[in-house]
């Protein structure tokens, strides 16, 4: 199956969801071992030796060329930014709500897509995008807990989170998937440095190889994500990312013993019906249209 327009774009991003929980779930299991520096340090790094790897393997030299290096340096240092603050409130709180919270980043995608990109937001997307924020708040009763000052750390990630959406949607149309991915591993790389150093921890060699498993499923995730967007729209593809909560729910009963509610259980179904509710509608728009 050839994986274009939003319908591709819908796949792609749905299996990063997948990815992104298999390395929230590894990030958490060495968050008491290596600092919120070291943790950042090795996606960089990881992600940057993966795609240099890559590029030497194929000889794609030339796809490592910008033609917007100044963008592509800011898109570099968003990541490395949002990176941190995400890592760092999943170390402080439990894993639903820092995936709930990472799920706002799409309310400001959907928001401003228009404005910015010239997009054109259907109500049935912001209806989606709504539903889809209804399960969210369903699933993990965000409303209900105690206010804990961490919460802060997951909004400031997810909003700078929407702005690297934007930015990936304007550098695809004249950046390579490698030149995008390896001018974030390198500024990332560059950034994490004297966050590191200035937070060492001794590490064991099970944290190391965890946490550079944890950075190989990051890097991966970022290829799919760049790609999704390349081939859909920024705001058609906004609800997809909450198929996340379901496997970041199943991660959280099988590895951390967290059961969930039968609010989490409705919640859940609410995101996934919404999300493939549109995916189909694209699906069925564009075979109309070819």
């Amino acid at each position: 199956m050839k994986l274009e327009g939003n319908t591709g774009g819908a796949i792609l991003i749905a299996i990063s969801g997948l990815f992104i929980t298999v390395e929230s779930v590894l990030v958490r299991l060495v968050a008491t071992e290596a600092s919120n520096g070291q943790v950042v340090l090795f996606r960089a790094v990881m992600q940057l030796v993966l795609v240099l790897g890559f590029v030497i393997a194929t000889r794609r030299w030339s796809d490592m060329q910008s033609n917007r290096p100044l963008l592509v340096g800011i898109r570099g240092a968003a990541s490395l930014t949002s990176w941190w603050f995400y890592y760092a409130s999943l170390a402080a709180l439990e894993l639903a709500l820092a995936s709930t919270l990472s799920f706002t980043t799409q309310l400001f995608v959907v928001a401003f897509a228009g404005l910015i990109l010239g997009e054109t937001v259907t109500g049935r997307r912001r209806a989606a995008t709504l539903v889809g924020f209804v399960g969210i708040v369903m699933a993990t009763g965000v409303g209900t807990v105690r206010y804990d000052p961490a919460v802060l750390l997951g909004i400031a990630s997810a909003v700078i989170g929407a702005f690297t959406v934007f930015l990936n949607r304007g550098l695809t149309r004249t950046e390579t998937t490698v030149s995008i991915t390896l001018a974030i591993g390198l500024v990332g790389t560059l950034g994490a440095i004297p966050m590191a150093i200035a937070d060492w921890r001794p590490m064991s060699w099970s944290t190391i190889a965890l946490l550079t498993l944890a950075g190989v499923f990051g890097t991966i995730v970022n290829v799919l994500i760049t790609e999704g967007y390349r081939r859909g729209e920024v705001s058609a593809m906004a609800p997809i990312p909450y198929l996340k909560i379901v496997w970041m729910i199943l991660a959280g009963y099988l590895i951390f013993a967290e059961m969930p509610t039968i609010w989490t259980v409705a919640g859940a179904a609410l995101v996934v019906g919404a999300g493939f509710a549109l995916t189909w509608s694209e699906h069925r728009k564009e075979q109309a249209a070819s």
